[in-house]
């Protein structure tokens, strides 16, 4: 009765009110009793009809998108020299897990990811981009509330391990009528320098990436498991990870322009600059931590 009672309020809120649109246009739509009935037995179905439990192994598909940052406290607190601005990256891969009687579970995806953090600041006109690109391996202890239910709540709590596959920092200054002065771009191994006015350019080679290769960190997730029917599940959860190691390498990187030749000179992220006008360049930078969180969509297949 109470399903009821509430069902027919949603289509009478739905249906039976002015519908708005953006282009400030009103429409209202005419709805037959026979079409009402159909609706409400829909919604008593998707909320209170039970289906067998589903359990056993499972093998996904996920994607999520995500606003990522690299968090440093030495960045946050160099003022106007260093802006943080909003960065968003995104992941996608599979997964497979394990779902046993009682609602507990646990899953392990493998994840191709794209992080890191846009900048701006140190002079007036220079912008800063720093994207990490990992493999990671989330792993998740799983709980849902009610497996019987067709929709129900999941938990889940656990730890990544994540290899650095590639990076790319790009740093760009330009002159006060917006033309440019000067481009710096590290890419894995690569270093490129150049300069509009003089025109000039340098390739080199770094020695080592600036970041480190393995990372390990903590991740939790939330959110709705719907099951479509005995073989399927779509799910909608909130993500978050945060990575426990300093994923810098504080030391300068050294480069050449090519193995043979001697070292021109050291290299460190344009991030850097701010710390050592900061704090001076005998302190030692913070730790610097990924930081991502946002909206998982997932498909899983049981049975397989």
């Amino acid at each position: 009765m109470v399903v009821s009672t509430l069902s027919e309020f949603l289509f009478n809120l739905l249906f039976d009110s002015v519908v708005f649109f953006p282009n400030s246009y009103y429409l209202s739509i005419p709805i037959s009793y026979t079409m009402k009935q159909f609706f409400l037995a829909g919604l008593i179905m998707l909320f209170v009809h039970t289906i067998n439990a589903q359990t056993g192994r499972y093998f996904g598909l996920v994607y999520t998108y995500n606003k990522t940052m690299l968090h440093n406290d030495d960045d946050a607190n160099a003022d106007a020299r260093l802006d943080l601005l909003p960065t968003y990256g995104s992941r996608a891969g599979f997964e497979i897990g394990y779902v046993r009687k009682h609602g507990s579970g646990v899953s392990i995806q493998l994840l191709y990811t794209s992080e890191g953090q846009k900048y701006r600041g140190i002079s007036p006109g220079m912008t800063a981009t720093t994207k990490l690109n990992y493999l990671k391996i989330p792993f998740y202890f799983q709980y849902y509330t009610n497996d019987a239910k067709r929709i129900n709540i999941m938990l889940g709590l656990g730890m990544y391990y994540a290899f650095l596959k590639s990076y790319k920092d790009e740093v760009s200054m330009n002159n006060t009528n917006g033309s440019l002065h000067y481009e710096l771009i590290t890419s894995n191994y690569s270093y490129s320098y150049s300069t509009a006015s003089p025109n000039y350019k340098l390739d080199a080679t770094l020695e080592q990436f600036p970041y480190k290769r393995h990372v390990i960190g903590l991740n939790g997730r939330t959110g709705v498991v719907c099951k479509m029917n005995k073989h399927v599940q779509l799910t909608l959860n909130i993500m978050a990870d945060y990575s426990l190691n300093d994923v810098e390498y504080k030391r300068a990187i050294a480069f050449r322009s090519n193995p043979d030749q001697p070292i021109i000179g050291p290299y460190q992220p344009y991030k850097y600059d701010a710390f050592k006008y900061h704090n001076g360049s005998t302190d030692t930078r913070a730790n610097t931590h990924t930081i991502n969180y946002g909206v998982e969509i997932g498909l899983r297949l049981f049975g397989f």
